[in-house]
């Protein structure tokens, strides 16, 4: 299987993530800080999300398994 890791900090009081996915992909379980989360997908044109939930700031790690 494929997976995307990444890490992300700043100084926002809250982020909104969204992954730009590859042509024909689809995220299968999603991580943040080890902990799964419920995501959606969302369709601008021809391209896809993955919309994580709302994150408050700090440091932050995403695992995304892919199908």
């Amino acid at each position: 299987g494929r997976k995307l890791e990444f890490d992300f900090t700043g100084s926002a009081e809250h982020f909104n993530v969204q992954l730009l996915l590859p042509p024909n992909v689809r995220a299968q379980q999603t991580r943040l800080n080890g902990r799964e989360v419920q995501t959606t997908v969302r369709r601008i044109k021809d391209s896809t999300y993955l919309v994580l939930p709302p994150v408050d700031g700090g440091v932050h790690r995403v695992e995304v398994d892919f199908a």
